[in-house]
């Protein structure tokens, strides 16, 4: 018994799609892994907001999307670029749309997963970073 368990998870994938949305915001996204959720406080562009999240980690990396509500349309631009300066991500694509940036981001330089050499490196970066979907946001 222990052997066929042994031998189910040695074929389990790496990587897990599946979707999570913020429905507050039109946003859909594809994580590898069941996400855990939650929300902090940060400064961006000199305002206090909160940014809601969700992530995972799966191939040796953290996959996380986030949300921050700009509390004013003319923070925007600024806030965005303050999130990418500051992000330590090793690959990220943000959208943005009415008073809402989304953050599709990848920490870390994952393991290769079952799929290949180039697993990580093709498949999951663009999978992930690609199904980062914003309703309106262009």
């Amino acid at each position: 018994m222990i052997v066929i368990a042994a031998a189910l998870t040695s074929c389990t994938p790496a990587f897990n799609w599946r979707e999570v949305g913020f429905d507050q915001a039109g946003v859909t996204a594809l994580l590898p892994c069941k996400p855990d959720r939650g929300s902090r406080a940060v400064q961006l562009a000199g305002q206090a907001m909160q940014m809601s999240m969700a992530g995972c980690e799966a191939g040796g990396a953290m996959f996380t999307v986030s949300l921050v509500e700009v509390p004013a349309n003319a923070l925007l631009q600024a806030i965005q670029e303050d999130l990418k300066a500051n992000s330590k991500a090793t690959h990220s694509r943000q959208l943005a749309h009415g008073r809402f940036i989304a953050q599709a981001a990848i920490y870390g330089q994952p393991a290769q997963g079952s799929d290949g050499p180039s697993a990580f490196s093709s498949q999951a970066v663009e999978t992930f970073l690609s199904n980062l979907k914003m309703v309106g946001a262009k």
